[in-house]
C-alpha cells in the first residue's frame, strides 16, 4: 500500500487525497477522518479505479482539519488534512468590480456553519 500524503487547501476547496494498492483487493476499503467512517455523498466522494483508491472532501472548512486515513484489510495509511483560512482575493476577483468606485473588495463567505451555502460580496468605498 502506497503512503498517503499530506493535504493543505484553503476553506472552500476540494480536498483530494489518494492511495494505491499493490493490487487489486475484494476486501472492503474504508476511508476515515479522524474516527469517522466516511461514505460517498455531497461532502464526500470516494472512488476506485482499479488499485486506485481516491477521496474527494468538498469544500473544506476549518472543522475538517485533522488526520485521514484509509485501510484495507489489516493496512491502514494515514495523512494530515490542515485547513487555511479563506483564499487572498486574486487581483482578476477584481476586475468587475464597480467603476464608481474608488476602492471595492470582492469576497466569499460561508455561511451555516459547516458544508453551508457560499456568498459573495461586494464592497466599495468612496
Amino acid at each position: 500500500m502506497e503512503t498517503l500524503k499530506d493535504v493543505t487547501s484553503y476553506e472552500g476547496e476540494d480536498a483530494v487525497f489518494e492511495c494505491r494498492l499493490s493490487r487489486e483487493t475484494t476486501q472492503d476499503a474504508q476511508w476515515f477522518l479522524g474516527d469517522v467512517p466516511l461514505q460517498s455523498n455531497e461532502m464526500n466522494e470516494i472512488g476506485v479505479q482499479g488499485t486506485r483508491h481516491t477521496l474527494i472532501l468538498r469544500k473544506v472548512t476549518l472543522e475538517d482539519c485533522g488526520p485521514i486515513s484509509f485501510k484495507v484489510g489489516q493496512h491502514t495509511s494515514a495523512a494530515q488534512l490542515t485547513v487555511q483560512g479563506e483564499q487572498p482575493p486574486r487581483s482578476r476577483d477584481l476586475e468587475g468590480a464597480s467603476k464608481h468606485c474608488q476602492y471595492c473588495f470582492s469576497f466569499w463567505r460561508g455561511l451555516f456553519g459547516r458544508r453551508g451555502l457560499w456568498k459573495s460580496w461586494e464592497i466599495c468605498l468612496t
